[in-house]
């Protein structure tokens, strides 16, 4: 009597892959490589949480009532600031003096556009042309 033969199964890709050593060292090494990334980027954001909070975890002390009057006068400086810019912009502009020519220039060109306005917007479009060449 002979024995019989045990049929042979074909191996299954999961197998095949366990008995290659050097995947498994590479999925390892990548395993690890892996962890230690997390473990950085977890300290990373605890370390950055805690920079604006007390050792207790809570805010500094005060009230509710310092926090809007510090906000208040944090706006009042900021706006004091932009009207002090403003005005140094405006000084810094050298307008010419305003002469009696240039007054009745102006009194005279007003009254013109009141009766007619399409000669007073030509002469407008006139100035606009000329400031761009």
């Amino acid at each position: 009597m002979t024995p019989k033969a045990t049929p042979v199964l074909p191996e299954s890709p999961l197998d095949q892959l366990l008995k290659n050593k050097y995947l498994l060292i590479g999925m390892g090494v990548g395993l690890l490589v892996l962890l230690g990334v997390v473990i950085i980027a977890v300290k990373f954001a605890r370390s950055r949480g805690r920079r604006g909070m007390d050792v207790d975890g809570q805010l500094p002390a005060g009230t509710p009532g310092d926090l809007g009057k510090q906000i208040e006068a944090t706006l009042a400086e900021q706006t004091a600031l932009r009207q002090k810019q403003e005005t140094d912009a405006l000084n810094a502009l050298k307008l010419p003096p305003v002469t009696k020519k240039a007054e009745v220039l102006t009194k005279h060109i007003g009254e013109q556009a009141k009766k007619d306005t399409t000669p007073m917007a030509h002469v407008l479009r006139a100035w606009m042309s000329e400031a761009k060449n």
